[in-house]
């Protein structure tokens, strides 16, 4: 289950539908609002050091797909959703990537002054404000 995953956890709690996860959601990642991806490649412009690799990422947001599905469901789904484990064919035989804990350190950028300012529960609120008003 990839970011897009995000995208429809959101649809779901917006149409109050359940969300469905195919695999056991155990894949963990850091996200990170596009407010603060968008502050530190400014930062990298002006101050990063030319040919060197930096993470932008939020280290307080490092969750599990599930985790981070039944936090929408508990924040923002008011009882009408709640998650459901479909795992009824191998991950595999759907083409999702095998389980993985992938949690970037972003000290580097951290140290030329960046720093996140969205924690994960805000980012869906936001986003979820923005998506009900466009439909």
């Amino acid at each position: 289950e990839t970011m897009n995953k995000k995208g429809e956890h959101i649809f779901s709690i917006i149409k109050k539908e359940n969300i469905i996860l195919r695999t056991k959601g155990e894949t963990v990642r850091n996200y990170c609002s596009t407010y603060d991806v968008v502050s530190g490649i400014l930062l990298l412009l002006a101050k990063g050091a030319r040919g060197e690799a930096y993470n932008i990422a939020n280290p307080n947001t490092t969750i599990s797909i599930a985790d981070m599905a039944k936090m929408v469901c508990s924040s923002f789904g008011n009882g009408n959703s709640q998650v459901i484990f479909d795992i009824s064919e191998s991950p595999d035989k759907l083409g999702f990537n095998p389980t993985m804990r992938i949690s970037l350190n972003s000290k580097k950028i951290q140290e030329l002054g960046w720093a996140p300012t969205q924690d994960l529960h805000n980012m869906f609120y936001n986003t979820i404000k923005r998506l009900k008003i466009r439909m």
